[in-house]
């Protein structure tokens, strides 16, 4: 009875330090990957652009009040308009 319960015990002993193993290695492998992560150069133009957007549509609500109070799909359509304009 004793030898059965000493493998059970062994036997588990070497699953869970397989566990850990395996689980270590996984953790490096993480490691590894978040620090060779580097922001790609398209995500800075997509925040600068996102920035540049939302400046314009501060300037376009700044110019007139009353904008602000228009509904949502009318607020958007006058901001393209007004986008447009200030294009040309």
């Amino acid at each position: 009875m004793v030898v059965i319960l000493l493998v059970v015990v062994v036997v588990l002993l070497v699953i869970g330090l397989a566990l850990v193993g395996r689980q270590n290695r996984m953790l490096a492998e993480l490691t590894a990957m978040v620090q060779q992560h580097v922001i790609p150069d398209e995500l800075g133009e997509q925040k600068s652009e996102l920035t540049n957007q939302n400046r314009l549509y501060r300037d376009f609500l700044a110019e007139d009040a009353a904008r602000a109070k228009l509904p949502p799909k009318e607020r958007f359509a006058a901001f393209a308009t007004w986008k447009q304009s200030q294009a040309s």
